[in-house]
């Protein structure tokens, strides 16, 4: 098996088909960590992955596997049939192979940070499509408020990481279909944030609200008060950029709480530059259409005084004509 971990929150891993073949399956999520390197060791035998729910793919002949919101992950299984491929592939190098990220369709953070930038008043605006599942794009913004109408952090199941519901005092996950005895604390805060132009409210999940707080939720979680803890009103006047991910639920019904994918801290001097370049290709874009309006303008001045001469040519035939007729 080997395992790369891509942009954050996604991981890739080659699995052995059958003796002589391998495929490429994406794991998004939480679903990823669960093929940490150090959680295998060479000399525990082979791992049998089962996987459900995935999307199929097949491009230019190689046909990869991706998890969705359904898929569930289940790993040396004891069954027979999983029994029987152990000891099937007992002769094949076991444990898990760490290779580096492919950079196929890689763009560095400085050129992701300005993908398809919009300011806020933009990114409300933005219309929906039929065809448009969903949308990449950033803004800057100013963190000007915690929205603790959700609360900041939510009870997860340790196995497919949904929300647990708490049902007469023990947790239950619906997806599981059964009690979780060891849930877990994961952030999912409601930010609101401005620019120049608008206001509107973000949404950061766990890995990223981590990152950005250097502590993990359960140090901050207290049973006895839903309070935002300081560790997370610190982040009030802050200004990031931020890489949101638009679906369905925000083009289509018009929703607010964009889920954020990235965060970038702010380069200023990137952000001139990029500045410069907007307005740099607005000036050509306006000397363009002045262009092509002149051109238009030329041609239609060309077509009246052909038209023009036309008109006068008939009219000194009608004279001549006429004159004619009288004698």
């Amino acid at each position: 098996m080997k395992y790369s971990q891509m942009l954050l929150g996604v991981y890739v891993v080659w699995v052995i088909m059958k003796l002589s073949e391998t495929s490429k399956i994406t794991l998004w999520g939480d679903l990823g960590k669960m093929f940490e390197p150090k959680l295998y060791e060479k000399d525990n035998g082979p791992v049998i992955v089962i996987v459900t729910s995935t999307t199929i793919k097949n491009f230019r002949g190689e046909v990869s596997y991706s998890t969705t919101t359904a898929s569930k992950i289940y790993i040396n299984l004891k069954t027979d049939y999983v029994a029987s491929l152990v000891e099937k592939f007992s002769t094949i190098s076991n444990g898990v192979e760490v290779i580096e990220r492919s950079n196929v369709n890689k763009i560095s953070p400085e050129e992701e940070m300005f993908l398809n930038r919009m300011n806020i008043e933009e990114l409300l605006k933005t219309d929906w499509s039929p065809q448009l599942k969903e949308y990449f794009l950033t803004v800057r913004g100013k963190i000007t408020e915690i929205d603790n109408t959700f609360g900041w952090y939510y009870i997860s199941c340790q196995k497919c990481f949904r929300k647990l519901e708490l049902e007469d005092g023990v947790y239950k996950c619906s997806k599981c279909n059964n009690k979780c005895d060891y849930p877990l604390v994961k952030y999912k805060i409601h930010i609101k944030v401005e620019d120049k132009t608008a206001e509107t409210t973000l949404v950061i999940f766990n890995d990223i609200a981590e990152s950005l707080l250097d502590t993990a939720a359960n140090k901050l979680f207290k049973q006895t008060t839903n309070d935002v803890p300081t560790e997370i009103q610190s982040l009030c006047g802050r200004e990031f950029v931020y890489k949101l991910k638009l679906n369905t639920f925000n083009l289509k019904y018009g929703h607010e709480n964009f889920t954020v994918s990235k965060v970038f801290n702010l380069n200023e001097k990137l952000e001139e530059q990029d500045e410069l370049k907007k307005k740099k290709d607005h000036k050509e874009k306006n000397n363009n259409t002045n262009e092509e309006n002149e051109n238009k303008n030329r041609k239609e001045l060309h077509f009246k005084d052909i038209t023009a001469a036309k008109d006068l040519e008939d009219s000194d035939e009608d004279y001549h004509h006429s004159i004619f007729v009288k004698l």
